[in-house]
C-alpha cells in the first residue's frame, strides 16, 4: 500500500475540515428559525433583472457558452437550471426569453427543458426552436451568433451562464452600449477576469454555482454558501500564514 504524501495528507484535511464546517452549519441552519444568509450579488441580479424586464416588457437573452466542445464538464450544465428559473418566472411574459448555446449536446437538453416547462404548464404552443437552441459550434461561433443577437430592441438584459472564452467579452462591450444590463459567469476563471470589468454583474469564483439560486432559498442552499464563505476565510489565513512563515525561512 503506497505512503500518502505531504499533499495527499493536506488534502485530506482540507476535504475534513469541508466536511466538519458544513455539518456545522447546517445543523445550526435547523436548529435557528430564521434565515439571514445573504445571497452573492450575481444570484440576486438575477431576481432583480427579472422583475426590470417584466415591468419594461423586454426579453431576457441567455447564453450557456461552448457547452460541451471544449470539455465536458459538469459545470457547463449549470446553465440550464438558471433557464430553467427564468423560463418558469416569464411563462407570462410578453417577450419570451432566449436562450443560445455554442454545443449541439447541450442546445439538445436547453430545448427539451423549455418544451418540458412550457408543457408542463399548459402552454403547448410556447417554445418556439428559434428561441432555444444552437447559435453557432464552437466558441467563436457561437461568440459570433451572441454578438448578432445582442443589438435586438426587444433585449432588457443579457445573462451569460456556462464555458466562455476570454473573447467573450465582445459581448458584454456590445451590451454596455445598447445599456443592456449583464450578469457574467464563466466557469473558466480567465473568463472570469476578463469579464469582471465589463459586466454589470459578474461571479467570481464558487459564487458561479451560486447565481441560479432565488432570492428564498432553502436552508440547505444556505448552509452551503455559508461553509463556503467560512472555507475562503480559513483559506485566506492559511495563505497568509504560509506566506509570512515563508518570508520568515521556515519553509
Amino acid at each position: 500500500m503506497p505512503l500518502l504524501t505531504m499533499n495527499d495528507l493536506l488534502a485530506l484535511l482540507i476535504v475534513l475540515i469541508a466536511a466538519l464546517i458544513l455539518a456545522l452549519v447546517t445543523l445550526f441552519a435547523r436548529s435557528s428559525s430564521r434565515i439571514d444568509m445573504r445571497l452573492p450579488a450575481s444570484a440576486m441580479a438575477v431576481d432583480s433583472l427579472l422583475q426590470r424586464s417584466a415591468e419594461s416588457g423586454g426579453r431576457i437573452l441567455m447564453n450557456f457558452g461552448s457547452g460541451f466542445a471544449q470539455s465536458a464538464e459538469l459545470s457547463s450544465l449549470v446553465g440550464l437550471n438558471l433557464q430553467r428559473v427564468i423560463l418558469r418566472r416569464s411563462f407570462n411574459a410578453d417577450q419570451p426569453a432566449m436562450a443560445g448555446v455554442g454545443e449541439g449536446s447541450l442546445a439538445l437538453l436547453s430545448q427539451q427543458l423549455s418544451y418540458t416547462l412550457y408543457t408542463n404548464a399548459l402552454i403547448p404552443e410556447g417554445p418556439h426552436a428559434e428561441n432555444t437552441g444552437l447559435s453557432g459550434l464552437g466558441p467563436m461561433g457561437n461568440l459570433a451568433g451572441l454578438l448578432n443577437s445582442v443589438p435586438e430592441a426587444k433585449n432588457a438584459g443579457m445573462i451569460m451562464h456556462g464555458s466562455f472564452c476570454p473573447e467573450g467579452l465582445l459581448a458584454l462591450d456590445l451590451a454596455s452600449q445598447f445599456a443592456l444590463e449583464t450578469i457574467s459567469a464563466a466557469s473558466d476563471i480567465t473568463a472570469q477576469a476578463a469579464f469582471w470589468p465589463m459586466a454589470s454583474h459578474s461571479a467570481l469564483g464558487e459564487d458561479y454555482f451560486a447565481s441560479v439560486f432565488s432570492d428564498r432559498p432553502a436552508r440547505s442552499v444556505t448552509a452551503v454558501l455559508k461553509a463556503a464563505d467560512w472555507l475562503r476565510i480559513l483559506f485566506c489565513i492559511g495563505l497568509l500564514a504560509a506566506a509570512i512563515l515563508k518570508v520568515m525561512g521556515e519553509f
